[in-house]
């Protein structure tokens, strides 16, 4: 195969991956929009907070195993079976930590506020839950290590899909389920779909015996991996914060804000697909400049489209929500705040992830351990006084310390940035030059 055409396919490759993950965005808010027109708002918060639970307690029960597994399956054959079979030990003692810790909450009361939302079955077996989403993205991670990047987009798009399936065939259904079962139904066939995908292909996978040694080994390479899947599961907290303090109708209205704003990063996190690997690439082999050059280029695709959406949304979000459901109007000061928050994380671009893909991890976690807990006392203040304009105000607050932090430490420590303004001065000193 000549370099012309190897890069071709890989730019073929590159854009059909694009695509699909735009896709998958694109499915996830169709269904909160479904739900929220078809079912009103206490059907978009029990689906909205089941969803937030199982994707956190999944995270914190695979620990960053699935990272893990992405970066050791890709090569290694000799390894492949060792490292599968450590990471499976390590997610079924992440989710015996996760059980227990449900358990201890179901007993001492502290997951009451969670009842009415989840319904008596799912809140008992929660944990049966977490454990299916857990192995479905434990899969999805071994498929995409195997190279096969045109499956993996397949069945993922195919797994988004699983709860407008299960949204458009409710009225089949039992009435009187909860509406977390469109979380756990789906769950369950994704789940099935997935590793039977798995199982099919093989992959090169297999259960073997570990010696302690072994097992040791393996499991230690998991602490850096453990922080991103953390830092990744932290996003769902402010759902599962305001779940505690307001019934599923309240929160219906402050997810449905929550999704209709997330459309003004979409542009940023769609260009993030190819731009990680790209400055990691950059940097190691040609040095900052280049890595800063590429992530500005970058920035003026997607910053003018996420400008766009924000005047939109900004304009007229009380009218998209009055036109979804007119019970919604009363989460347009909400949709400002969070619209405010994602201008922020937009106009101060890829600051943190900039410091992970340049070796820079300890600043990077420091500024999310700052910008986590920001948010977190925000929630806990402000909504029992403030209501969802308060959960709204603390996200924003985590917002502009995350984004302003970043963006400092980015420029004391390369002395470049990679901000709206770092892009403004570029294209000013090429209009002087």
């Amino acid at each position: 195969m000549t370099l012309k055409r190897f890069a071709s396919r890989g730019a073929a490759v590159a854009a059909f991956s694009i695509l699909a993950r735009v896709t998958i965005l694109a499915i996830g808010f169709v269904n909160v929009l479904l739900a929220a027109r078809l079912y009103g708002s206490v059907a978009t918060g029990q689906i909205g907070l089941t969803s937030a639970m199982v994707n956190l307690g999944a995270l914190l029960a695979l620990g960053g195993t699935e990272m893990m597994a992405l970066n050791r399956l890709s090569g290694q054959d000799d390894a492949r079976p060792a490292i599968f079979t450590a990471s499976l030990i390590r997610i079924g003692l992440g989710g015996v930590m996760v059980s227990l810790l449900w358990a201890a909450a179901v007993v001492s009361g502290l997951a009451e506020p969670y009842h009415a939302g989840l319904g008596e079955v799912l809140y008992a077996g929660l944990p049966l839950l977490i454990a299916l989403g857990a192995l479905r993205v434990f899969c999805l991670e071994v498929i995409r290590a195997s190279q096969s990047i045109h499956l993996y987009n397949v069945v993922a798009v195919t797994a988004a899909m699983m709860p407008l399936v299960f949204l458009l065939a409710w009225p089949l259904l039992p009435g009187d389920l909860s509406f977390a079962w469109v979380v756990a139904l789906s769950e369950a066939v994704n789940v099935t779909l997935i590793a039977s995908v798995v199982w099919w292909h093989g992959f090169g996978l297999r259960i073997v015996r570990l010696s302690r040694a072994d097992l040791r080994a393996t499991l230690s390479e998991l602490r850096p991996f453990y922080v991103s899947s953390v830092s990744v599961a932290v996003y769902q907290l402010d759902i599962l914060l305001m779940g505690f303090f307001a019934d599923p109708a309240v929160l219906g209205v402050y997810v449905l804000a929550s999704r209709l704003a997330n459309v003004i990063s979409l542009p940023k996190n769609a260009a993030g697909i190819s731009f990680a690997p790209r400055v990691a690439q950059l940097f190691r082999n040609q040095g900052q400049e280049p890595a800063f050059a590429y992530t500005k280029r970058i920035s003026l695709f997607y910053m003018p489209l996420s400008l766009v959406v924000f005047v939109l949304l900004w304009a007229g979000g009380g009218l998209v929500l009055g036109f979804i459901n007119p019970a919604f109007v009363a989460g347009k000061p909400v949709l400002v705040l969070l619209c405010l928050a994602h201008l922020v994380l937009v106009l101060t671009g890829y600051s943190g992830q900039f410091l992970l893909l340049t070796g820079q991890e300890k600043l990077q976690q420091g500024v999310f351990v700052a910008a986590s807990a920001v948010m977190i006392l925000g929630i806990v203040v402000l909504v029992p006084v403030m209501g969802t304009e308060g959960g709204a105000l603390a996200v924003l607050a985590g917002a502009l310390v995350r984004g302003g932090v970043s963006t400092y430490v980015v420029r004391r420590t390369f002395g470049d940035g990679v901000s709206v303004w770092a892009v403004a001065s570029m294209l000013l000193a090429r209009r002087q030059a």
